[in-house]
């Protein structure tokens, strides 16, 4: 799930089609389809009469206007997060959310009982059927129980809210743009060109600017043109409305404690994350592990995790090669989460094809992102095996997970690292260590490493 909105002051601004665009880096499986909604004089449009946000590709030619949010859904069902009406504001609210809030018993509960409410007043003024909306929600009632007209004052009310998320949200008059009170994900702004944007210098102040996107994913920024701006910062809110934008703070207790995963594995090569390019983050966790734990009787590294294996190569002196083909018709798709370990492994087994003219006799490094359950790292080394492989030794350039993350992002399904070697069938099986990353950042202190840390 990944979220993206377009604020424009300009009217010749097709914020629709920048979107639809943009978030294609950010699409992983054939089954995410993005929902657009634009809006243009107060008017909103890729909303259904009852309610339900359209997909963008049965729409696009229809969404007008110079602001727009999307969010990518999981599925072609078109699932509604458009509220006709919120309280006090007398406007319908539009709601992008991605991430997990961590008290959300606690938020409906105090939802029913007024706990939240200007008056006091208790229970749902907004209700849907559908649990994939559960957060928006909770978001749309809080934002309702402020019972205020100014949308400073409403977007206040949030402050209860706890978790790993980024949030966009438009009205009639209004586009707000609000990052969590930890800065767990990504979450920047980057500067639309044209639109004289670039007429005066200030404009590159978020706070002076006249054309902003917004997104997680600063590989969306390349596909539309955009030029990276600086990151939101932590528990804060950008509100852009009749009257210009504002800054508020909405968590007033907001530190840093970035999700180390997002570095890791989350995040796109390419892209900007935490005030950090990616692909060089990811080189140099490749050399440590090299410099570490790497041999160099190699007959050459397999090219296999981009900047990860690009770094291993390049500190060992060995030549990296692409002797694994991959069969793109075999994706996501065909790889359902309610398969067993066994179905999953036979359609891996159709996607990965080993190159013998290369792999026969050799003696291969393969370099891995990440590890989960071992199913696609079990796919890669049978293939390796059946073209020939003397030697598959595995480096994991990411520390094993020991638990869950503590906001709900993945589980500790995760496999035991002694178990790997034995199910997979490499000849060794390395992992990066946390040590290792600590002493890849500059500031340690800002990140969150819980997951790899034993209890």
């Amino acid at each position: 799930m990944s979220i993206m909105g377009v604020y424009s002051k300009g009217d010749d601004t097709n914020s629709a089609e920048l979107l639809y665009i943009g978030m294609s880096p950010l699409i992983h499986s054939r089954k995410e389809n993005p929902g657009i909604v634009s809006r243009s004089r107060g008017e909103f449009f890729g909303v259904s009469d009852d309610g339900t946000i359209l997909m963008a590709e049965d729409c696009i030619d229809e969404l007008k206007g110079s602001c727009a949010i999307s969010q990518i859904r999981e599925d072609r069902e078109k699932k509604p997060y458009f509220f006709e009406r919120i309280g006090r504001l007398g406007s319908p609210l539009v709601v992008a959310f991605e991430g997990c809030l961590t008290n959300i018993e606690e938020l409906e509960d105090g939802i029913k009982r007024g706990v939240f409410s200007r008056h006091r007043k208790g229970g749902y003024a907004i209700t849907r059927e559908d649990s994939a909306y559960r957060e928006s929600v909770i978001l749309g009632n809080l934002i309702s129980q402020a019972g205020v007209r100014d949308m400073q004052e409403a977007i206040k009310n949030l402050s209860h809210i706890r978790g790993s998320f980024n949030l966009i949200m438009m009205t009639r008059e209004y586009f707000i743009a609000i990052r969590d009170q930890e800065a767990t994900r990504p979450f920047s702004a980057g500067m639309l060109k044209g639109n004289r944007l670039f007429d005066k210098e200030d404009e590159k102040d978020l706070l002076a600017g006249r054309d902003f996107v917004f997104s997680p994913d600063t590989s969306a920024f390349d596909m539309i043109g955009a030029l990276y701006s600086e990151e939101l910062e932590p528990g804060t809110a950008l509100i852009y409305g009749p009257d210009g934008v504002e800054k508020v703070r909405v968590f007033p207790e907001a530190r840093r404690n970035h999700c180390i995963r997002e570095l890791e594995f989350y995040s796109n090569n390419g892209s900007r994350a935490f005030g950090k390019n990616v692909t060089e983050f990811r080189k140099e966790l490749g050399e440590i592990l090299a410099h570490r734990n790497g041999k160099n009787d190699y007959d050459f590294v397999l090219a296999n995790s981009g900047p990860y294996s690009e770094g291993f190569s390049r500190a060992l002196g060995i030549e990296r090669v692409d002797a694994l083909e991959k069969n793109y018709s075999i994706g996501k798709r065909n790889l359902d989460r309610e398969m067993s370990e066994g179905e999953r492994l036979f359609h891996l087994k159709r996607k990965y094809r080993a190159l013998s003219e290369y792999v026969k006799g050799s003696r291969i490094a393969l370099v891995e992102d990440s590890v989960k359950d071992g199913v696609r790292l079990k796919a890669k080394v049978d293939a390796l095996r059946r073209a020939g492989a003397r030697e598959v030794d595995v480096y994991v350039a990411s520390p094993p997970i020991e638990r869950p993350c503590k906001y709900g992002r993945f589980g500790s399904d995760f496999i035991e690292p002694d178990a790997l070697k034995d199910y997979t069938g490499a000849d060794r099986v390395l992992f990066q260590t946390v040590e290792d990353i600590r002493d890849t950042l500059s500031n340690p202190e800002d990140f969150c490493m819980h997951c790899k840390m034993r209890e």
